[in-house]
């Protein structure tokens, strides 16, 4: 009998003992993980490669493109959706973020709990909603491994 596919976590992290911690605990909550990649050009290249079942993103990254870009950027190439993992919770970049579609932001330091909620709701969130426009023909044709369609 086959066990059902652990989802794939994309980490988006400039600060390496930061995104080495989360990929441990990813790992150990029965994750698979994708990265971490430092900017958003790694983060958008990997995410092609890998196709990943959601991304996991800081705000701040190396480089002129912050995590706000990538979580757009993914949005809109391979529908994947995004949760924010931020030390950054002023109003400007909240809203900012929210452009983005989000389906989480948490702040740092935050607790694995609810970081492990805020994931599964997220990927249940995302089934969904993906079971939904597929039968109308939307976005999540990503999901199934192909590309909105330009």
């Amino acid at each position: 009998m086959n066990s059902p596919r652990k989802p794939l976590l994309l980490i988006v992290e400039d600060e390496a003992i930061v995104a080495m911690e989360l990929e441990a605990r990813m790992t150990q909550l029965n994750y698979r993980v994708a990265g971490p990649a430092a900017t958003c050009e790694a983060a958008l290249k990997l995410a092609g490669a890998e196709r990943p079942d959601l991304v996991l993103t800081d705000i701040r990254l190396a480089g002129s493109r912050d995590g706000i870009d990538v979580a757009h950027e993914l949005r809109t190439r391979y529908c994947v959706p995004a949760v924010f993992l931020s030390a950054h919770a002023d109003p400007a970049t909240v809203r900012r973020a929210l452009k983005s579609e989000p389906y989480g932001y948490l702040t740092k330091p935050f607790r694995e709990q609810e970081l492990h909620a805020t994931i599964e709701v997220a990927l249940q969130r995302h089934r969904l909603e993906g079971e939904r426009k597929r039968g109308l023909g939307g976005c999540c044709n990503a999901a199934a491994g192909t590309e909105k369609p330009s």
